[in-house]
């Protein structure tokens, strides 16, 4: 939604904006089949290894969750000037 707003905004025509998002989202689908799969692949060989790695992902996006939690937060405290 955002990226065919955005293209809409710097000029470009419908098509090109749908190739666009399209492209957009077979990439980010490759990327998470191929990381899901090299992932998949290094815990067959070492369930330790892993186990440990899916923990630093979760650990990673919860801390980016708290981030912005955390900052958005405190933004809505901001008084205006």
């Amino acid at each position: 939604m955002n990226g065919s707003i955005l293209g809409r905004l710097l000029g470009l025509d419908q098509a090109r904006v749908f190739a666009c998002v399209c492209a957009g989202s077979l990439a980010s689908s490759l990327a998470l089949a191929l990381g899901s799969d090299v992932l998949l692949d290094i815990y067959r060989q070492n369930q330790a290894l892993g186990i440990g790695i899916l923990a630093a992902i979760v650990v990673a996006v919860l801390a980016v969750f708290t981030g912005l939690k955390l900052r958005e937060k405190r933004l809505r405290e901001r008084s205006p000037r």
